[in-house]
């Protein structure tokens, strides 16, 4: 299985956001995410803090955190993403 990858911290490579890692690495910027639906693969024990958050948040529901091979892992990604989305009916009647 192929993990997550470096952490922006342990890279030498040009940061995509200036000065993020002055606010956090990865598992913290994830956490604004939350407690939204999100999916890690291949995370590992790297985004405890971001699985304490949602914890936090009383939705770790909302957080999957799996290993997932090549075939399974785009099945199943699929299909989480075609789910259907909590309060999407209700947001359809809003006024």
């Amino acid at each position: 299985m192929e993990e997550v990858g470096p952490l922006y911290s342990e890279c030498d490579m040009l940061q995509v956001v200036p000065n993020l890692l002055r606010c956090g690495d990865l598992p913290q910027i994830a956490t604004l995410v939350a407690p939204r639906p999100l999916w890690l693969n291949g995370a590992g024990s790297r985004f405890a803090f971001t699985r304490n958050c949602y914890e936090a948040f009383g939705e770790p529901q909302s957080l999957r955190d799996l290993e997932e091979q090549n075939a399974d892992f785009a099945r199943r990604l699929a299909d989480w993403i075609a789910r259907p989305k909590p309060g999407a009916a209700e947001s359809v009647h809003m006024k």
